[in-house]
């Protein structure tokens, strides 16, 4: 669209017109420009109407944002540098000042340190803008980095191929490493500007948050979402997985000098997470594997309003064996110097190490909403406002004759003058939609099903079960193998698993693929779970067991965290995560550690239960593929079925035949599997009076309760002579389509034009305790779409924990009976 005359000149012009093509290339702008032109094209040219009008909110409301204290204090900075008096003042704070090593010394020279100043200078400025736009409603994240602006300095000594993912506070160093690959500072900042207004052509998350990570000038730096310290444990996955990836030859692998960099604040070394993440990289340093990870850890003494009282340096520090290296964060040239030593220890021993910048300035409250007066006095307050180090490293600057006030005052000026128009243009800009939100959860579509209803019965599967018949661990094992040679830039990571696991699922796979691609970990789920994300992100795609359901809850968070990430971030997908949950469901060992029968179901995550070794073997063809795309799945084990052979007294039903891989046959996740009964398995006793005679059933269960539903099936026909179908829905992340087209397709119209459904009933047997259970939100969706006959139960486990050395708080035959007459009952 045109661009109004008071526009078409300066920087604004140029931004809106490369926001326009940033937005059009971006996945959310790709979507919205193809689809609707006319409302993009009339949407722009609002934008381009209006981004004048954030400017006319921002002035007249100008009185109002003089008294926020960021704005005090960029005038008093500009002051400082515009100023002889004023610098001359300013000069006497840092005249007793210690800085040891001088920029020349370190290797800084005057274009490197005029680029350091300038990421400081952005940071400062964009948070001050940020600020003022959430203060007039416009922006939506304020937590803020100041105080660390000379943070830039490890965005200098980082190289291309290192893997970085950064603490919020932390902007200075992304801002750098921004500079160093090559983009402009107005794009840089264009970029920040629509993290804070939350733009939909945001290049980090797309407009669902504000976030520091990767972008599109740079795979190799990832996303941290606002958890503490969750980005520290895929940081040492990154960092063991880039070595194992080039054992594994797998392309594009990382350079063998690559070094995986992840930052927190001081608060956050309390964190499970960080402290998991530093125990396992010592865990790796002391067995030898090579693990080239630096901590980078940034000191305010305050985890937001709890002093520090130099736990860090004086208490932590000194109970980890890991290389340390201590900077004084209002030092440039000794940060700089002290985290160039610890990436040059850490690339050239593949040795973990921590590097600590200390007696940092909080400057401004941790955000917006920080009430520090709360817990801080006003003296400590004024102390850390008035504390600049990005003036000191300027002074310094001076000293050294590396720059001049003039330069100085030029360089402020100008940033936040682009600060400001950067967001102007952003805030105008298109939001996400509630339809982009849902599609974000996963980005690889799943293929079209050619088949949502396998037809089987017992006489079938007898007919045809001929071939050498498994049970179901064996079928299990022998897919695992199949999956490992078929792919080898696959590897399979648990804890005891390369004895061959505690089901034996895992026999000879350490014998047939080797120590690299069948790996143990330490009885520690945060960082089994965080290792394996961090695995995907280097090229890997792995297969993440967790021994028992309930030890998940150990790494409970992370495993939420790995698949958040997947929506949060605006990449394109890599490699996704297989995880396979075993321990779940009806045992009499154990007790409920290692019987849980609760079901994560987080959104963005694939989750499937299959109830037999040849569903299994199908089944898991067709998600190793999906996860090889980019989904997050989950299988889950359910422990009675592994070992089984027999459904109805000593029939061999549930051992069954290895399906050929050369036949290509695949499960669908949405497929489902109906259980037509046969004639032979009924009695022949004459229920002419049974009241629910010629009544039809639909019991609709997953796992082990499917084979409960049979049993069930057979005696509800005999006691009833009613008819019985059984379904088998292996995917319980949603409905599966094969479960609506059962539903959907059995409606027929009656001799008034009255909806006539096949079933009197339906029953719903899930495994999982009431009020836990995937059937509970399936069957909210079924009855919103009408595929509901009017009388339905829900059979579920009890809601209870499972006692040791018992079976009845699980789903059995008799509940399943039970909860079908009650619905005959109603119905009849």
């Amino acid at each position: 669209q045109p661009i109004p005359y008071m526009l078409r000149t300066g920087t604004m012009a140029r931004l809106l017109l490369t926001a326009r093509a940033q937005f059009q290339r971006s996945v959310v702008g790709r979507s919205c420009f193809h689809q609707n032109k006319e409302l993009f094209s009339a949407t722009f040219s609002s934008m381009t109407r209006a981004s004048s009008s954030y400017v006319e909110k921002r002035n007249a409301k100008i009185e109002e944002i003089s008294q926020l204290s960021e704005m005090h204090q960029l005038d008093i900075f500009k002051h400082q540098l515009s100023s002889d008096e004023a610098f001359e003042h300013s000069l006497k704070t840092f005249q007793n000042a210690s800085f040891p090593l001088s920029f020349s010394t370190v290797g800084i020279d005057q274009q490197r340190f005029l680029q350091l100043i300038q990421s400081g200078m952005m940071t400062f400025c964009s948070h001050v803008e940020a600020r003022i736009a959430s203060f007039l409603g416009e922006g939506f994240y304020t937590i803020g980095p100041c105080g660390e602006e000379l943070m830039a300095a490890v965005g200098s000594i980082l190289e291309k191929q290192d893997y970085v993912c950064l603490h919020y506070r932390h902007l200075a160093t992304q801002f750098q490493r921004q500079l160093e690959n090559g983009r402009s500072m107005e794009d840089i900042l264009l970029a920040r500007a629509r993290a804070h207004t939350v733009s939909a052509a945001d290049e980090v998350t797309g407009g669902v948050h504000c976030a520091l990570g990767g972008d599109h000038t740079d795979k190799n730096t990832f996303i941290a979402t606002s958890t503490l310290a969750s980005q520290c444990p895929p940081a040492v996955g990154r960092a063991l997985g880039s070595f194992l990836a080039g054992v594994l030859k797998i392309p594009n692998a990382p350079p063998k000098n690559a070094v995986s960099y992840v930052s927190v604040g001081d608060g956050s070394i309390n964190n499970a997470h960080f402290l998991s993440a530093v125990n396992f990289a010592q865990y790796a340093n002391y067995k030898g594997f090579k693990c080239p990870v630096v901590f980078g850890i940034t000191d305010n003494n305050l985890a937001i309003s709890l002093k520090g009282n130099d736990w860090l340096t004086k208490g932590f520090l000194k109970s980890v064996n890991i290389e340390r290296f201590i900077a004084d964060g209002n030092d440039l040239a000794t940060i700089y110097n002290s985290a160039k030593a610890a990436f040059a220890y850490t690339r050239k021993s593949n040795k973990p190490s921590i590097f600590v910048v200390k007696e940092l300035p909080r400057r401004f409250g941790h955000a917006a909403t920080d009430r520090q007066t709360a817990y801080l006095s006003r003296d400590e307050i004024t102390e850390f406002e008035h504390s600049n180090p990005l003036f000191g490293a300027i002074v310094a600057g001076i000293r050294e004759g590396l720059t001049t006030r003039e330069e100085m005052t030029l360089m402020l000026d100008d940033i936040w003058k682009k600060t400001q128009e950067a967001f102007s243009v952003a805030v105008m800009e298109p939001k996400v939609s509630m339809s982009n939100l849902e599609e974000r959860l996963h980005r690889v579509d799943l293929p079209d099903c050619d088949e949502l209803v396998e037809e089987t019965s017992i006489a079938e599967i007898t007919a045809t079960n001929t071939k050498k018949k498994l049970v179901m661990r064996r079928a299990m094992n022998q897919i695992l193998q199949e999956t490992l040679s078929k792919h080898e830039d696959m590897v399979y990571i648990g804890e005891d698993v390369t004895h061959g696991g505690y089901y034996i699922v895992t026999e000879n796979l350490l014998k047939k693929f080797g120590p690299s691609r069948v790996i143990d970990f330490p009885p520690e789920e945060t960082n089994l779970v965080g290792s394996g994300l961090g695995f995907s992100q280097v090229g890997i795609c792995p297969i993440v067991e967790i021994p028992y359901a309930k030890y998940l809850d150990c790494g409970y968070d992370m495993f939420l965290e790995t698949i958040f990430n997947v929506w949060l971030t605006n990449k394109a997908p890599g490699m996704g995560v297989i995880y396979r949950l075993q321990g779940f469901g009806p045992g009499v060992f154990g007790g409920n550690h290692h019987t849980t029968n609760l079901i994560p179901l987080p959104p963005g995550l694939d989750v499937v239960c299959y109830s037999n070794g040849y569903d299994y073997v199908r089944g898991w063809r067709f998600l190793v593929k999906q996860a090889r795309k980019g989904r997050m799945v989950m299988s889950v084990d359910a422990t009675s079925l592994l070992n089984k052979y027999h459904c109805f007294e000593t029939d061999d039903l549930w051992r069954r035949t290895y399906p050929s891989e050369e036949e290509g046959d695949e499960l669908h996740f949405h497929t489902v599997i109906r259980y037509n009964m046969d004639a032979s398995k009924l009695q022949q006793d004459d229920n002419s009076n049974a009241p629910f005679k010629g009544m039809k059933v639909l019991v609709v269960s997953y796992g082990n309760g499917v084979c409960e539903s049979l049993l069930a099936a057979e005696e509800l026909a005999n006691k009833h002579s009613v008819d019985v179908t059984v379904v088998d829905t292996p995917l319980l992340s949603e409905v599966p389509n094969g479960l609506r087209d059962v539903l959907n397709g059995c409606k027929q119209q009656g001799d008034e034009g009255e909806d006539k459904r096949e079933w009197d009933c339906v029953v719903f047997a899930d495994e999982c305790k009431h009020g836990q259970h995937p059937y509970g939100g399936m069957i909210c969706k079924l009855q919103e779409e009408n595929l509901l006959p009017q009388c339905w139960r829900s059979v579920t486990a009890a809601p209870t924990y499972n006692p040791l050395g018992h079976l009845m708080t699980f789903l059995n035959k008799d509940k399943i009976v039970a909860s079908a007459e009650a619905a005959l009952l109603v119905s009849s």
